[in-house]
């Protein structure tokens, strides 16, 4: 016998989102937002639309951790509203230089725009600037240079010399 679910219930089953994520829930009617895949504002700054199959739509999702990127990547953003740049997989030239379509979930149709290169050494967690919004610099034997349990690094990328970047200690 199928499961039954009450479609009138917020949290009603089956989920719409996949493992690890959660639905963008309209405060209107507690119900998870359908969304059209690939049109810009069918969905929140940092949701993507994912089709559900036992739904047969779309619904706004996002990482449960607040992930956009994969580990050690850094997410693009516009430089005026600071809105996360969304794309679609397989497509060129969505993203710009030094960026690349890429989604922290394993055969997504959407993702965003991350670094084509990891941001720290070994994929270690990085500081964003809260002003800026970008990794946060540093500047190696500084007294005030990263926050508890970080540390400067150098690291090497194609289009930079020498771009210090912060790994947390023990990594």
């Amino acid at each position: 016998m199928p499961i039954q679910c009450n479609e009138a219930l917020s949290n009603s089953c089956p989920r719409v989102c996949p493992e690890g994520e959660k639905a963008f829930v309209s405060t209107a009617d507690m119900s998870p937002r359908e969304c059209v895949v690939n049109m810009d504002a069918s969905c929140p700054a940092n949701y993507l639309c994912r089709f559900n199959m036992q739904r047969n739509k779309y619904f706004c999702c996002a990482s449960v951790s607040g992930r956009t990127c994969p580990i050690g990547k850094f997410l693009h953003r516009d430089s005026f509203s600071l809105i996360p740049t969304r794309c679609t997989m397989g497509r060129a030239e969505q993203c710009p230089d030094g960026y690349t379509c890429q989604n922290y979930l394993p055969n997504s149709a959407q993702g965003f725009c991350c670094t084509n290169s990891s941001v720290c050494p070994d994929d270690a967690e990085f500081v964003v600037d809260e002003q800026s919004q970008l990794p946060r610099a540093c500047t190696m034997g500084s007294f005030v240079s990263c926050p508890h349990g970080y540390a400067c690094r150098y690291i090497y990328q194609e289009y930079s010399k020498n771009i210090i970047n912060r790994k947390p200690l023990g990594h």
